[in-house]
């Protein structure tokens, strides 16, 4: 598992250690989880309460897109789609939480629009999770 928590701070998000997310969750931050492992995203979900059914959707993946309303946050299911190499069009399954000041993505393996938008958000340029939300779900939309 690869996770990366970037946090905006000063006009640009800064790379933090994961472990810091409770005690930065005043700022806006995106806490990306690339190939998840079962332990570790338990324990991101424990600290932010997100519903297990989400966690474990997330986990297995394979699930339809969708959007789920939980009492402290939103869990969605998107797919981004670009073009392989082979000239057929390939997808990339995006779990999203969305809690206050907090966006954690968890996907397996990566995609064009997921690494346009951690551009945007390293620079400055989406001023906070709401904006980083739009952002990552409009570059996915984008794109088909």
């Amino acid at each position: 598992m690869t996770a990366r928590l970037l946090v905006l701070d000063g006009g640009t998000a800064t790379e933090r250690a994961p472990e810091d997310l409770s005690e930065l969750r005043d700022h806006g931050c995106w806490l990306d989880i690339q190939d998840p492992v079962a332990d570790d995203l338990t324990l991101v979900a424990a600290e932010l309460g997100f519903h297990p059914l989400a966690v474990e959707d997330a986990l297995h993946g394979d699930q339809r897109p969708k959007i789920e309303r939980y009492e402290t946050h939103d869990f969605l299911v998107v797919y981004a789609v670009e073009p392989s190499e082979q000239g057929r069009v390939r997808d990339h399954e995006l779990a999203l939480f969305v809690a206050p000041n907090v966006v954690v993505t968890v996907h397996r393996g990566d995609c064009a629009p997921r690494r346009e938008v951690e551009a945007l958000w390293r620079a400055g340029r989406l001023p906070s999770s709401g904006t980083l939300l739009h952002a990552l779900l409009d570059r996915i939309v984008a794109a088909y």
